[in-house]
Order: structure tokens, then C-alpha cells, then sequence
């Protein structure tokens, strides 16, 4: 007879409730959804929230939140039992899965996809990531201080060193407005239209010279080191 089974049952849980002292507590959620209170300011402070199976929307708390989440009035909220006290503290806000209206838009597979014959072809279009180009098969060839053997640029015989200004190093011989006519070396080092350096080295000999470009050459100055200068018995410095 179910009746008298379920009446026993009945007369089972009242009599444990007696000895338990009262009514059995509902086990608190581990996690609940909630609303930030409306009237909250947005000012960071810890806001109050109205929970989703609140009837009369009262607000309650204030609880605390965590620092990764900054609370805004009306935010759809999860909170979650932390810590030895086990007080709900706001976790993060609630984002809609991409329903209509919600924080992530719907997407399809339109246009914006391709298919793996159209990722093929676009593919085809590309080199492979092992090539590389000699620097001659270059489209913009940037400019170079050297020639692209290494060596330096070698300049036609009779050169005007007053119109040389780009930035490289050359090889020069009986060059115009040159300190000497032998062969030398050409450092060109050049900051601005106006803002210019050359220094001149002699291939076969211990001599250096060096002028500057600003708005007009300077003349060459010639520099005396240990290689190309003596000293006297008086310590004078001269020249060898």
C-alpha cells in the first residue's frame, strides 16, 4: 500500500527534523547570477546586485569584486563563494553566447572564407619561404656604400670631389679638388643636404686629410700622426 509508504516516509523526516533541532538548511550555491543594482554610480566601489531569483528585484550587498572586473550599473553578473568565510564575491560580467541582441554579433561563413582550393590558389601567387634575391635582381635596389662584391666604388678618373655627397666609401685617383692626385681612398659620410663629411686616405702612403660640407667646402686638412711626422731633440713635432 503506497499511501502507508509514503505516510511512514513522511513520519521519518519529521522525526529526524526534530532531532536535528528544526527545519534542514538549503545548501548555499556554489555560484548565482545576479544584476549590478541600476542606481549604481559606476564610481568603482563595491556595488549592490539584485539576484536572478529575487521576485521583488531588491537590491542587496554590497559585495566585492575582483580587480580583473569593473562593475557598471545594470551588468549581468556571476558570483561565486571564495575564500574560508565562503561570501560570494562578483567573478566577472556575463556576455550573451551571440544571440540576436546580445554582446557577440551571429557570424556566417560568408565571403570573408575560403575554400581550400581558393587558399591553394592565392598560395600559388606567393614564393616560398626558403627563396632569396641577389641584391642586382632587386626591383628598389637601396643604395649601397660598397658595391655589392664587397669592394669599394671606384670613381672615373678626373672626378670632381666638389659633387660628391652621397654617403660610401670609393677608390680615387687624379680626382678634381683633391688634397693630392694618388691614389686614395674616399670616406663620404652625409647627415643633411648641407651637413657633409669627406676624409681622404692615400692607398700608398701615410696620409690623411678630411674637410667638411656647409653650404660650401671647407679646405682639406691634412693630419699628421706618428706615421708621417717627427719629433726633435726640442720635442717639436714635424713633418717627415
Amino acid at each position: 500500500m503506497k499511501w502507508n509508504q509514503n505516510l511512514i516516509q513522511l513520519i521519518d523526516d519529521r522525526v529526524q527534523v526534530a532531532i536535528r533541532g528544526g527545519r534542514r538548511k538549503r545548501k548555499p550555491k556554489e555560484h548565482i547570477l545576479a544584476t549590478i543594482d541600476p542606481a549604481y554610480a559606476n564610481d568603482g566601489t563595491a556595488p549592490k546586485i539584485i539576484t536572478e531569483d529575487d521576485k521583488s528585484e531588491t537590491p542587496i550587498g554590497p559585495y566585492n569584486f575582483l580587480s580583473s572586473y569593473l562593475p557598471n550599473a545594470g551588468d549581468r553578473v556571476l558570483l561565486g563563494k571564495v575564500g574560508v568565510s565562503g561570501k560570494y564575491v562578483i567573478l566577472d560580467r556575463v556576455t550573451s553566447t551571440g544571440q540576436e541582441g546580445g554582446d557577440i554579433p551571429p557570424h556566417n561563413h560568408d565571403d570573408r572564407y575560403y575554400t581550400e582550393d581558393e587558399v591553394d590558389g592565392k598560395l600559388s601567387e606567393k614564393s616560398d619561404t626558403g627563396h632569396s634575391h641577389s641584391y642586382n635582381n632587386l626591383n628598389d635596389q637601396p643604395k649601397l656604400i660598397i658595391q655589392s662584391n664587397g669592394n669599394t666604388k671606384e670613381l672615373v678618373e678626373d672626378t670632381d670631389l666638389d659633387t660628391v655627397f652621397d654617403t660610401g666609401i670609393y677608390f680615387v685617383e687624379g680626382a678634381e679638388n683633391a688634397p693630392w692626385s694618388m691614389w686614395s681612398h674616399l670616406k663620404v659620410f652625409r647627415h643633411s643636404e648641407n651637413r657633409v663629411f669627406q676624409t681622404y686616405i692615400a692607398d700608398n702612403a701615410n696620409r690623411m686629410a678630411m674637410r667638411v660640407y656647409n653650404g660650401s667646402w671647407s679646405s682639406w686638412d691634412e693630419i699628421y700622426h706618428e706615421g708621417n711626422t717627427t719629433v726633435d731633440s726640442d720635442g717639436f713635432i714635424k713633418k717627415a
